[in-house]
């Protein structure tokens, strides 16, 4: 993934990834029975951890019952922890002393903490050191011991969900060639991000980009949620865009549990990549034919295509493992699609940062200069905004929106340096052809749906 990517995640606050880890934990709790609950809180009090401070470690049972009835009455807001009373603070090791300990590491990488602590106070001028604030440092610049993974099992069991939407698959893997819009003689090759229904083989959406960064993965998703409704588990690989501490923020709030793969291990995502092969078998050759004779030339009208044939062709194949059309096995799941609330659902993906307001009133976010409230002066807030618009930025309290910091002095005017998807272009008629049929058949099918949702406008609405 692209640094923008990476920074956007190593800005996520402390408090949030302590609310992951212990949402990661008593999350599972949420639809077993009462007797079922006790089990499995003795199961986890029973297992080691990876802790939010980089150690490993147990988690006592009183401990998981204070954060389960946390959650229960609070959401994911209430599993943060308070702040410190000397938060703002700072509590780092002289930047000296941490060139000399990275050298140590680097020299040899299975010295500990304490082992570099142990050195580092034996050198004249070392101050006082604490390993375990050491050890945070080191994470931090990506110096960490190298541990030996544990080689996966061999042995595997074919597996299914329990019901629609129960859990979705989600994955990203090369597209078709089309011109460079910015330079016609070259061309780029897309990306096709795709999530899948585990149980019915239905896709909620697919799309075509031109890169691989964190918004088109959420983009895919939260259209895929608008569409066919909120999932229980979302799975995925390890890519870079499915570990971003935003997502999993985002789906935190919406109650929707996080899960990845095995590395090396492919055998646990055999249903996505069959369906990036049917694709690849059959939407491939006719979308290649097009662009070769010039009727596509951009990504709307490749994606209009993808749609078309997804909806009208695909979701009506029966599939030869389920003996029915995904379209079919969807509805007959039906009574477990929960619709998304789009408000709910555009202010959960919406970026967050922690700020602290100085005492006249002012903040500063990646080189902009914003006003809040005289009220919130000296206090740390949180804010949200939407990465390709730094404009509006809102204040959060309690996973609300309570104000709007004011810009004062705007030099960036969005977060990533990427361009935003443009409105689509209208789609020029084209020959007789199959998949002109389609996309012909698809626009009549959209007209009988609630047609697509705007994630800002929707806030936009509610709030006025």
């Amino acid at each position: 993934m692209a640094d923008s990517d990476s920074e956007a995640d190593a800005d996520v606050d402390s408090r949030t990834k302590t609310a992951l880890f212990r949402h990661s934990l008593v999350a599972p709790l949420v639809d077993l029975e009462y007797g079922e609950q006790k089990r499995e809180l003795q199961r986890i009090s029973k297992r080691t951890h990876k802790l939010p401070s980089g150690r490993r470690g147990k988690v006592g049972k009183s401990t998981l019952k204070r954060w389960w009835k946390a959650f229960r009455e609070g959401g994911f807001e209430a599993l943060k922890p308070a702040l410190r009373s000397d938060h703002g603070q700072s509590r780092k090791i002289p930047e000296e002393w941490v060139k000399k300990a990275i050298s140590l590491r680097r020299e040899l990488p299975s010295r500990t903490a304490r082992d570099l602590k142990a050195i580092l106070e034996r050198l004249e001028g070392c101050p006082t050191i604490n390993a375990h604030t050491l050890d945070t440092v080191l994470r931090r610049r990506g110096c960490t011991r190298r541990l030996a993974g544990k080689k996966p099992k061999k042995r595997f069991i074919r597996w299914t969900a329990k019901h629609v939407n129960n859990l979705w698959q989600g994955d990203a893997t090369p597209g078709l060639w089309l011109p460079d819009p910015r330079d016609l003689e070259k061309w780029l090759q897309t990306k096709l991000f795709l999530n899948i229904d585990d149980v019915s083989r239905l896709v909620p959406h697919a799309e075509f980009f031109f890169d691989e960064k964190l918004p088109r993965m959420e983009r895919v998703l939260k259209m895929g949620l608008s569409r066919r409704g909120l999932c229980d588990i979302y799975y995925v690989d390890n890519g870079s865009v499915y570990r971003a501490l935003q997502l999993k923020a985002s789906l935190a709030e919406l109650g929707i549990k996080l899960t990845h793969s095995k590395k090396y291990c492919p055998q646990g995502r055999g249903k996505i990549e069959r369906i990036f092969g049917v694709i690849q078998e059959h939407f491939f050759p006719e979308a290649e034919a097009e662009i070769k004779a010039g009727r596509i030339k951009t990504l709307q009208q490749l994606n209009e295509a993808l749609w078309a044939w997804l909806e009208c062709v695909y979701h009506r194949w029966e599939h030869s493992e389920i003996k029915t059309t995904p379209l079919k096995a969807y509805e007959a799941g039906i009574q477990h699609v929960r619709a998304a609330d789009p408000v709910k659902l555009a202010r959960a993906f919406l970026w967050r940062y922690t700020r602290k307001v100085s005492s006249n009133g002012f903040i500063s976010l990646f080189g902009n200069s914003y006003t809040v409230d005289p009220v919130w002066n000296g206090q740390t807030i949180e804010l949200r905004l939407d990465p390709f618009d730094m404009s509006r930025v809102d204040v959060y309290q309690d996973n609300r929106p309570v104000a709007r910091a004011v810009v004062r002095e705007q030099k960036k005017s969005r977060l990533l340096d990427i361009e935003p998807l443009a409105p689509p272009p209208p789609v020029e008629p084209s020959g007789v052809n199959f998949l002109e049929m389609l996309k012909s058949e698809y626009r009549q099918q959209l007209k009988n749906e609630i047609g697509p949702i705007a994630f800002a406008e929707a806030i936009k609405n509610k709030e006025a």
